[in-house]
Order: C-alpha cells, then structure tokens, then sequence
C-alpha cells in the first residue's frame, strides 16, 4: 500500500490524459496514422492510472497495472516512428508483440516458488525494466538517427527536434524510475514519482505540440526534413521573384503565375514554401500583405488614403478580404491598431 497522494496524482493524469485526448482527436486533423498513435497512447495512459488506482484500493492483477505499462512503451515507439520513418516498420510491430507476449507470459507462469528460488522480490520489476530499455532504445535510434542524418535551418525541423527529445527525456527517466526499482522495490516513493511526473510531462508534451502537426500530413512533416538543395529550388531565386520584386502585392499574385515563372512544379514549390516557411502558398502572400498594410500604416498613410485604399494598395481585393486577413494574422481590426499608433 502506497501513500492517497500518488491516487490523487493518478487521478489528475488520467483527468489531463481525457483532456488531451478530446484535443487531439478534435485538432489533429491530417495525419490520421500518427493521430491514431497518439491517442493510443493516450489512452494507454488513461488505463495505466486506472490501473494503479485500482491495485491501491482492492488487489494487485498484472491484467490492469502491467498491461498499461507495455502499452504505453510500444505507443511511444509508434509515435517516433510514423513521426520521423513515416510509417509503421516491421521491427516495431515486432517489438510490440514481444514485449506483450513475454509480459503476459511471466504473469501467467512465473509463480511465487520460484521468485523465492530466484531470490527476486518481484520478477515483473525486471521484466518491466527489460521492456522500457527496448523501448528507450528504439526511441534514441530514431531520434539521433534524425538528428545525424537531416540538417536545417527550418524553425519548425527545430520545433519538431525539440518535440521529441521531450520523448526521450521522459522516457529516460522512467528507464531510471524501473531501475530504482530493482534495488528499493517496485513500490518505492521515488520511481513512482518519477514515473507519474514523466508520464503527466509527456501528456502535456501532446497537448502543448507544435501547431503545424495540426495540419500537416506526414509527407509534409517529412519533407521538413529535407535538405534545402533536396527541394529544387534555391531560396535566392524565391526571394528575388516573390520578396523583392513584392510579387504578393499583385491583386492577381496566383500560385500558378509563381510556379511558372520560377520554372517549378506545383510539389517542388509547395513543398518549398512549407519547409522554409511552414505556410501555405495563400497564407504566406496574405501574410506579407498585412505585414506591408502595416508598414503603411507606420508611416502614416492613413492621413492621406482610407482604409479600402491601403487595402488595395496592398494587394488585397476588398476591404473584407484585408479585415478577414487581418483578424489571423495580428488579430483585432485595422481601426483598433490605427487608434493604438494615435
């Protein structure tokens, strides 16, 4: 019998897990194999505090507490790998039935004569021990295995880096947490609390991920990994025709007159956009728009035009487009900014 408090802090993981779970599975739009994964997990986590709470209050059963454990083990290796492999690979698969098998197997036959023979206060300590050093394995090869190979600039490559790595800190820390166990019993205050601290980390680590997971399918995440000389097009060329020369400010600025002129593609320039920008075609020239209706608000010509000529003036079509755009870009309207410069 552990102390109330660990039941409490059972209680508000599993709470934060539903949460996140009802966010995710409203937010996270295109990549239904990776939303899969994660909610997985999130359940997982949800039947692991369950599980807890019930060993506390009425008996221990490997069914509702080791169960759990393995499940969210394997759930973290799904995630990484259709995060940075795209896809589920044959070895994950395996790795998921073993570790269940072998857990489920030493519930079953391992009784209590022969953990006395062995010496071992509880041999599920070992085997969960043995589950969480594969799954943090597989964890650090896909991890540093990404970092090693793909370089780049791209602010969100580095979001997505940072994403994970809190992955495998916590996954880490529960690699200790089990480790500790072995030596103080697996009901000792210090792997529990890591463990539950860990566990409630890495939930918050889903609900607060970077915002471009939202909606983005995996191909577009994969192509954040990409080299910038792997897209086909330089950022030179894209920053002299659209930058410089302010082709967004072209009432009629289309995605196809761009395409044309850079002599690209539709993929090579949506994925170039994406990776260098983590916009849309669309958002990145309305976004420019506003960023120059507001260069023109800063110098003062709203004096001299009203705000359906800024509007123009700045590449938008009507004053409802400009307010439109306005309202996601900066937020508020173009009146309330201009009486804030007053």
């Amino acid at each position: 019998m552990y102390p109330i408090y660990f039941n409490y802090a059972y209680v508000f993981v599993l709470v934060q897990s539903l949460i996140v779970f009802v966010e995710v599975f409203v937010n996270l739009k295109n990549p239904p194999s990776l939303k899969i994964a994660i909610l997985f997990f999130l359940f997982s986590a949800v039947l692991f505090c369950l599980g807890n709470i019930y060993s506390n209050f009425f008996s221990y059963s490997s069914w509702v507490v080791e169960t759990p454990a393995v499940l969210l083990a394997i759930a973290i290796v799904n995630v990484l790998s259709l995060l940075y492999e795209f896809k589920i690979k044959r070895k994950v698969i395996v790795f998921g039935f073993i570790v269940i098998l072998i857990q489920q197997l030493v519930s079953l036959l391992v009784n209590p004569s022969i953990i006395d023979y062995l010496g071992v206060k509880d041999f599920r300590v070992y085997v969960r021990l043995v589950v969480t050093l594969i799954a943090f394995l597989f964890v650090f090869d896909f991890f540093f295995k990404i970092v090693k190979k793909y370089k780049s600039e791209n602010v969100y490559y580095r979001q997505l880096i940072r994403w994970s790595f809190l992955f495998v800190l916590n996954l880490s820390i529960i690699l200790i947490a089990n480790f500790i166990k072995v030596f103080l019993g697996p009901n000792n205050l210090i792997s529990r609390s890591l463990i539950i601290l860990s566990l409630l980390s890495t939930v918050l680590a889903i609900l607060f991920r970077p915002n471009f997971m939202n909606y983005t399918s995996l191909k577009p995440i994969s192509n954040i990994l990409k080299r910038d000389n792997d897209i086909g097009l330089s950022k030179e060329m894209f920053f002299e025709t659209f930058f410089r020369s302010q082709y967004y400010l072209n009432r009629d600025a289309s995605f196809e007159a761009l395409r044309v002129s850079l002599e690209v593609n539709a993929e090579t320039l949506t994925n170039f956009i994406f990776v260098n920008y983590g916009l849309s075609y669309t958002d990145l020239v309305n976004k420019n728009r506003i960023n120059y209706f507001l260069d023109l608000l800063k110098a003062g010509e709203y004096n001299n035009y009203t705000i359906e000529g800024l509007s123009l003036k700045s590449g938008f079509n009507s004053r409802h487009h400009l307010y439109k755009c306005f309202k996601k870009f900066q937020g508020g309207t173009p009146n309330s900014y201009i009486q804030e410069l007053h």
